[in-house]
């Protein structure tokens, strides 16, 4: 197995706010030190403080396991995605835990195959901000197909979170779950900016529930 996570590029780090060994791929800056940063770390303890029901979470991108391990010691079940072969590799080896589902797929409107490429915003090294570009041969799946009703949505997908959420309308409509978006303008160049989907969950009857930096929390309004 060590030679695998060496063909990999992948390595051991250890963080000052989360316990244990983590693997990584070797060459990230920026993504291991946002998700160690202060008040940004423990997201998903922050959301969830804000949930009512901790059945089921769903959550995507799994990146390399920070978050779905998190989320597995408060929900019943998560289930998270993340589409990247070296960053699910990472996850899987990070969150063993039993109560966490793992798909290595994106999430999007139509059940397909993409392709991945890295954020050119990024002046340092981010394995975690790869967007969706093109066709290719990485699976792309809907939530609607996953055929559950999660008391929480969480998606952080570099500005493919609209076409995820029309994904998952169906699932969106019967379960009423809260909806956590990253909101930091990824979405232009797909051509949604932020604006557009807030008027897309408030026709679904959401409204903003909570606003922080990056990250927006939508609650069904009834």
């Amino acid at each position: 197995m060590q030679d695998t996570f060496s063909s990999l590029d992948l390595g051991y780090r250890e963080s000052r706010r989360h316990s244990g060994s983590w693997l990584w791929p070797n060459e990230d800056i920026w993504a291991w030190k946002w998700l160690n940063k202060i008040g940004h770390w423990d997201l998903p303890v922050q959301i969830s403080d804000l949930c009512e029901n901790k059945n089921l979470v769903v959550q995507a991108g799994g990146n390399a396991g920070l978050y779905p391990k998190q989320y597995s010691k408060i929900f019943q079940t998560v289930i998270t995605l993340e589409p990247d072969y070296r960053n699910f590799t990472c996850l899987c080896h990070n969150v063993p835990e039993e109560n966490v589902i793992k798909h290595q797929a994106a999430v999007g409107d139509v059940e397909s195959s993409i392709e991945l490429q890295t954020n050119s915003r990024w002046n340092e090294t981010n394995t975690g901000a790869l967007k969706i570009k093109g066709h290719g041969s990485i699976k792309q799946i809907t939530i609607d197909s996953l055929n559950v009703s999660p008391d929480l949505i969480h998606l952080d997908v570099e500005g493919f979170e609209a076409f995820a959420l029309l994904g998952a309308q169906e699932t969106i409509s019967r379960a009423k779950p809260l909806i956590v978006l990253e909101t930091n303008g990824s979405g232009d160049e797909y051509g949604w900016p932020q604006g557009k989907i807030d008027e897309l969950l408030k026709s679904w009857n959401y409204e903003i529930y909570v606003k922080w930096d990056h990250d927006t929390v939508y609650k069904y309004a009834g």
